[in-house]
């Protein structure tokens, strides 16, 4: 009776040993690609993803940079003359090339660059 039982149990080992092993082929069949295994690849992934990160991290601090130096960047450009006398006759001109607010103010200080003298 215990040679049976020593006969069964080999058998029942030699038959779990066969369906570990077939599982075993079945995952790496699963897990394995062309740039190795399913660890592999998920690493190269993961160290993408953080590549990535710093990536962003380094175009948010450039960006704000960007924007802190755009406050004193030369916007909304333009050659604008003004002639208050001239429906009384007189010849004084008024020129500036920026306007702080966007709206012409030729009172404003920024607009004081130079003063020229009328041409003769």
């Amino acid at each position: 009776m215990l040679v049976v039982a020593v006969v069964v149990l080999l058998l029942l080992v030699l038959w779990l040993t066969r369906q570990l092993n077939q599982l075993r082929k079945r995952v790496a069949g699963l897990t394995r690609g062309e740039d190795g295994d399913l660890g592999d690849v998920l690493g190269s992934h993961l160290e993408r993803v953080y590549e990535l990160g710093r990536e962003v991290d380094r175009l948010g601090t450039r960006t704000g940079r960007l924007e802190s130096g755009a406050v004193r960047a030369f916007q909304r450009v333009g050659l604008v003359r003004f002639n208050p006398f001239e429906d009384t006759g007189g010849n004084r001109s008024f020129w500036a090339l920026a306007h702080p607010s966007g709206q012409p103010d030729f009172h404003h200080p920024a607009c004081f660059a130079a003063e020229l003298p009328p041409a003769d």
